[in-house]
C-alpha cells in the first residue's frame, strides 16, 4: 500500500491534532493539582497561624504573674531569701513564701558569682507583680547600683521584640541622641521606627549592622548602626 503526500499531511496533521489535546488534558490536570496544593497550602497555613495564637495566649496566660530578676547575688539555694530581703530592703514590701506560686534560677550557668543567673519569679497575685515593679521603678537607681533589675516575663514574641528595640535604643543613646521605646516601635529624636522596619534591616543585612552613623541615618530615615547588646539567655530551665 503506498501514500501519497497528502496522505502523509494528513496524518502528521492528525497526530498533531491528537497530540496537542493530549498536552491540553495534561496541562488541565497539572492546573487542578497545583489548585489543590494552593488551597490545601492555605488551610495548612491557616492552622498554624490559629496554632501560634493558642501557643501566644497560653504562653500570655503563663506568664501573666511572673517576674524576672536579673543580677541577684546568692547561691542557687539562697534565691528566695535574698529575694525577699531584696523586696524588704529596698521596697519596703512585705512578701512571704505563699506569696510565691515558684521561685527559681534560669538560663545557663556559667559558674562566675559576679554574673549570677537570672531569677524567674512566679507570683500568686498579679496586683502584688504590679507593685513590685512599680516599685522597681521608683528605686531604679538604687537598684543600679547593686546591679539589679526587674522586668515582667514577656512572652516569646514580645521579647524577641524587646531584644531588637533596645540594641537600637542603647546604640542611639550613646551617640547622645534620645530614645523613646513604646508597644512595637522606638522613637529616636522624634523620628519613629516600627519593629518591622528594624527586622527588615537585620535581615537584609544577616544582622552585620554596618553603614553610616545613626544621626545620618536618622535623617533619612533608616539607620544602620555598629555596636551590639549582650543579652541574657531565655532558656528556661526547672
Amino acid at each position: 500500500m503506498s501514500f501519497t503526500n497528502e496522505d502523509i499531511y494528513n496524518l502528521i496533521k492528525e497526530e498533531n491534532k491528537l497530540l496537542r489535546s493530549e498536552l491540553c488534558k495534561v496541562k488541565l490536570e497539572i492546573k487542578n493539582e497545583i489548585d489543590i496544593l494552593k488551597n490545601k497550602n492555605i488551610e495548612l497555613e491557616q492552622q498554624v497561624t490559629n496554632l501560634q495564637n493558642k501557643i501566644r495566649q497560653i504562653e500570655k496566660k503563663q506568664k501573666k504573674f511572673n517576674i524576672i530578676v536579673y543580677g541577684l547575688p546568692g547561691e542557687e539555694k539562697e534565691t528566695s531569701a535574698n529575694f525577699f530581703k531584696l523586696l524588704d530592703d529596698c521596697f519596703s514590701i512585705g512578701c512571704s513564701s505563699k506569696d510565691i506560686r515558684d521561685i527559681y534560677r534560669i538560663g545557663k550557668n556559667t559558674g562566675n558569682p559576679q554574673k549570677p543567673r537570672p531569677v524567674l519569679l512566679e507570683l500568686i497575685s498579679y496586683s502584688l507583680k504590679v507593685e513590685i515593679l512599680k516599685k522597681a521603678a521608683d528605686k531604679i537607681e538604687t537598684l543600679k547600683t547593686k546591679n539589679i533589675s526587674l522586668t515582667p516575663d514577656f512572652e516569646s514574641e514580645e521579647y524577641q521584640q524587646r531584644k531588637l528595640l533596645y540594641k537600637y535604643s542603647k546604640e542611639a543613646r550613646d551617640k547622645g541622641l534620645s530614645t523613646k521605646i513604646l508597644k512595637g516601635k522606638i522613637i529616636i529624636d522624634k523620628k519613629e521606627y516600627s519593629y518591622e522596619e528594624l527586622l527588615a534591616k537585620e535581615k537584609k543585612t544577616n544582622s552585620a549592622i554596618e553603614g553610616p552613623s545613626l544621626p545620618e541615618v536618622v535623617e533619612k530615615p533608616k539607620f544602620n548602626t555598629t555596636g551590639t547588646v549582650t543579652l541574657r539567655s531565655r532558656n528556661v530551665k526547672k
